[in-house]
């Protein structure tokens, strides 16, 4: 799951390991396709062919997003350096 949003809640939801990228001024529609580079920031409307620039994921947070969220990140990592 992607959360496309112009707001906050970002640290929480990578805690739990679902990416947020914050897209200001999109004009992606419900049933759009999308491709996402987290580490970029970026957003490809495949449906409109339009590129958003969003808010890029910090390393640290693309590695816990990939563990499955913090939990999993520091049970196997046992700790993090931001």
């Amino acid at each position: 799951m992607l959360v496309l949003l112009q707001g906050y809640f970002f640290r929480n939801s990578v805690n739990v390991g679902m990416p947020v990228i914050e897209v200001p001024n999109h004009k992606i529609e419900k049933g759009d396709s999308v491709e996402v580079n987290l580490s970029q920031g970026t957003v490809l409307n495949l449906t409109t062919k339009e590129e958003y620039q969003g808010t890029v994921m910090p390393d640290i947070m693309i590695r816990i997003f990939e563990e499955g969220g913090l939990d999993d990140y520091l049970k196997k990592y046992k700790s993090y350096q931001l």
